[in-house]
């Protein structure tokens, strides 16, 4: 398996300790005596052969199905016939894997059959154990030769999925996609094993898993840089366009949409966009420079976000915004702050307050087109935050060291990526934690034109008068 793109990851501890562990071979790796039918709990062994790990295999589907006909389907998908067990097969649950399920809730069994295929092969072995004792087992000296282990989390709990055909390099290969509409964590993966390694780490999918979608350009703010050119004469896009894009979307299987403008907040039906997103399954954010739409949010219509973004200047704004979050009682994970380099305060000053209130920050890099081409061109001081990637992280630092505090997250946008690359590359950050290309997961639809683009900020527009998913995939596939 090999991990192509991570947004967010997180790692869990247990009191059993199953680890899927990659070696060179399993020719040398003697898989111990397990009897499967009581269960995979904290005893050590050691699965190396195909038919020790079939049980265990067997036992992790079986776990993931609702009762009534999972024998009927463990049988079927790896020809283990569980049903004359004494006692329910089980794996603890500290250390199952929880497999990922379609958008209806369901479990993905195309995703297991992967995962399976590529458990089974000759340099996969399947470790358990616990961390309350020391660990007999010898399986990092095989033979004359140490083998190179390499420990896979449990990265599937909580993850909706699909299938995805990825073009690496001009390569085509086979992946995943997973999405926790939880905290927003995503992954992109491969049971493929790529014969040789691609220069790129993410490459473009066959459609996409989030869509930025403008649903006004009317806005009250009139910022100088705003590469929307929104302004208080601009037209909100039709509920009914709106809702034609989000169904094909949802039929498209399109995890997310980021809602944006202008001020998205400002168009009559937000909050009717907003539930319809929700309804059909794709989770929506949107990013907002206003705070009065607290006033009137209805009940519950919180929880229907994934996270919202306010766009801030000033450390005095990001602290007005979690003032007025905390008086409307919206939680913590759903706000975040961002910042466009060059067009506000020392970018220093609003990622203290951001990150000691425990919010994450994002920065923005400059779109040179609509005001922001003028902007950027003639005001924008060049000199401005130009070295945020050195005074940040100590700022991080700081924060967790004489505070005692764990500081909010730091992200990016692609356009920082690409004007920051050496530096970012500097950093040490792998690059499966960011894209340096737009239109490859990810595209621009604008309700109000009815055009798609790679970007919301890329001029070269595609007409979509109809949204129709086939319509979308297609567009999507030559951007």
């Amino acid at each position: 398996m090999k991990l192509l793109n991570i947004r967010i990851g997180f790692a869990t501890n247990s009191s059993s300790t199953h680890s899927i562990v990659v070696t060179d071979s399993n020719e040398n790796v003697r898989s111990n005596e397990l009897d499967s039918r009581y269960g995979y709990g904290w005893e050590e062994f050691i699965l190396a052969d195909k038919h020790t790990k079939l049980g265990y295999v067997a036992t992790m589907l079986y776990s993931a199905l609702p009762r009534g006909k999972e024998c009927e389907i463990v049988k079927r998908e790896t020809g283990q016939d569980l049903s004359n067990f004494e006692y329910p097969p089980y794996i603890d649950h500290q250390s199952l894997i929880k497999l990922p399920v379609h958008s209806n809730g369901e479990v993905h069994l195309g995703f297991f059959r992967a995962l399976r295929d590529w458990l089974l092969s000759g340099n996969i072995a399947i470790l358990g154990g616990n961390d309350n004792q020391e660990s007999n087992m010898e399986l990092l000296s095989i033979g004359t030769e140490t083998s190179k282990l390499s420990f896979i989390t449990d990265i599937f709990h909580g993850f909706f999925c699909r299938k995805e055909t990825i073009t690496i390099d001009g390569k085509v290969i086979n992946g995943w996609s997973l999405f926790n509409r939880e905290n927003g964590n995503r992954y992109i993966l491969t049971f493929d094993d790529p014969m040789e390694t691609p220069t790129r780490v993410c490459g473009k999918c066959d459609r996409p898993m989030l869509v930025d979608l403008c649903i006004t350009h009317y806005c009250t703010k009139e910022c100088p840089y705003c590469y929307m050119n929104a302004t208080k004469e601009g037209k909100h896009a039709s509920f009914d366009y709106i809702k034609s894009v989000i169904d094909a979307l949802a039929k498209l299987e399109v995890w997310e949409v980021a809602l944006g403008g202008g001020e998205p907040t400002s168009h009559p039906q937000f909050w009717e966009i907003v539930q319809y997103c929700a309804d059909r399954g794709v989770t929506p954010n949107f990013s907002t420079k206003q705070l009065d739409w607290m006033k009137t949010m209805p009940n519950g219509a919180i929880d229907n976000i994934g996270a919202f973004a306010f766009s801030a200047e000033t450390s005095g704004q990001v602290q007005s915004f979690y003032d007025a979050c905390m008086k409307y009682d919206i939680p913590k994970d759903k706000m975040a702050i961002q910042f466009v380099l060059g067009t506000g305060w020392r970018v220093e000053d609003v990622a203290a307050r951001t990150w000691v209130l425990g919010i994450p920050l994002t920065l923005l890099g400059q779109k040179k087109v609509g005001r922001g081409k003028k902007y950027f061109d003639n005001t924008y001081n060049s000199d401005q935050d130009k070295d945020w990637y050195k005074t940040l992280p100590e700022i991080r630092k700081t924060i967790d060291s004489m505070w005692g505090m764990r500081p909010g997250d730091l992200g990016v946008d692609t356009s920082i990526v690409i004007q920051y690359r050496k530096a970012i590359k500097d950093m040490a950050i792998s690059p499966i934690h960011y894209g340096d290309k737009e239109g490859e997961v990810s595209c621009a639809i604008d309700a109000v034109n009815k055009t798609i683009a790679t970007s919301s900020y890329d001029e070269n527009t595609h007409p979509l008068p109809k949204a129709e998913a086939c319509i979308i995939k297609d567009i999507f596939g030559t951007l």
